[in-house]
């Protein structure tokens, strides 16, 4: 179920995929489409597309169909069932999500479908239903990923057991994949944001700064509008609480984004923000975020379409030479990343391992690639 969260962005990527998988379909085989189709469509979520992701996990589902294998129907399942939870509609999610429960429980034998328990978590916690996902989280036996390994620390932060969140959050740090995949490191260094926001506040926004670099920088746009209401509420000042929330808003609506949305303020000192701030697009938000325009957003999305389309890939700026131009200002020595896991690097993936497979004695070691360009 990792297998989304390691495809790097591209803007032609899902039309690609898309092309590929239809013809596997039409082949018959089956089972690799619903695996590939259900990874589509999260990974069309995850960049902000989410109704070309959720006809993608409608096309998993009725490729699964026919089969008989638990594997692929819970793929098929949690695929729809997450955008439609992305999506605000909880209740559909969990209509689908409680189908294939029931033949889960009424199975002779208990199937094995890998990080069921955990995903049904996920939608539990976008609902604000922190202890029925610590529940299902409790129950997975099969599967400790990265990404099940990060929904269970989250349960359990909002559950109030801290201690037990930082262990958990410090095994999927631990994971030899992590650094080939931009999404979870991004949600890692989130999650590690939250654990330290009662203690140490502005070592916490650096952290969620760090975070919003990997969602901008690999077009993550779902991750940026997370990453934006975190920063708000630190912010301070109703100016800078509105550039978050107002950008965060306007993305919010133009994706279809409704899980998990924070109450927006109020109060009549943020309303005159919180309306002009809805004008900037997601990465000039992200940009004044950071404290810089220096940023390399590279989404294909309306939410970043504030470059042409050849100069967010290129350099280039509107009207100019397709070659890039260099930036006439001086590097910083400010380093971009403050977290070890937004810094991977040979040896440490290879101390990982040893990390991992230690506290996770029943995995083998997964093969180590380098991301792909």
């Amino acid at each position: 179920m990792s297998v989304p969260h390691a495809i790097p962005h591209h803007p032609a990527a899902p039309e690609i995929r898309a092309g590929h998988l239809s013809r596997t379909t039409h082949r018959g085989d089956r089972a690799v489409a619903t695996t590939g189709l259900a990874a589509l469509a999260v990974g069309q979520a995850h960049t902000g597309n989410l109704a070309a992701a959720e006809q993608s996990a409608l096309r998993a589902r009725d490729a699964a169909a026919p089969l008989h294998d638990f594997l692929r129907i819970g793929t098929a399942a949690w695929g729809p069932a997450r955008i439609l939870a992305l999506r605000g509609r909880s209740d559909e999610a969990e209509t689908i999500l409680g189908e294939l429960q029931q033949v889960i429980d009424e199975a002779s034998t208990a199937p094995c479908v890998p990080g069921w328990s955990a995903t049904r978590a996920q939608p539990a916690l976008w609902r604000g239903a922190a202890t029925e996902a610590l529940r299902w989280c409790e129950r997975e036996r099969h599967a400790f990923t990265p990404d099940l390994l990060l929904t269970h620390t989250a349960a359990l932060r909002l559950a109030g057991d801290a201690p037990a969140a930082r262990l958990r959050l410090e095994q999927a740090e631990a994971s030899p994949t992590l650094a080939a995949m931009p999404q979870l490191r991004s949600v890692a260094l989130a999650e590690r944001a939250h654990l330290t926001t009662p203690e140490d506040p502005t070592a916490a926004a650096t952290l969620h700064r760090d975070a919003l670099r990997i969602r901008l920088r690999h077009g993550l746009v779902l991750g940026c509008i997370d990453s934006l209401e975190a920063l708000a509420a630190p912010a301070g000042t109703p100016e800078r609480v509105g550039l978050l929330l107002g950008a965060a808003d306007r993305a919010r609506r133009d994706t279809g984004y409704f899980a998990a949305r924070p109450p927006l303020p109020d109060e009549p000192v943020f309303a005159m923000a919180l309306d002009r701030c809805r004008a900037l697009t997601l990465d000039r938000a992200a940009e004044r975020a950071l404290g810089s325009a220096t940023c390399e957003p590279t989404p294909n999305h309306a939410a970043f379409r504030s470059r042409s389309r050849a100069a967010r890939w290129t350099g280039a700026r509107p009207g100019s030479p397709s070659t890039p131009t260099p930036d006439p200002r001086p590097p910083t020595s400010t380093p971009t990343t403050t977290h070890p896991a937004n810094r991977p690097s040979t040896a440490k993936v290879s101390g990982r391992c040893v990390t991992y497979l230690s506290s996770l004695a029943t995995w083998p070691a997964p093969t180590v690639r380098p991301p792909s360009r």
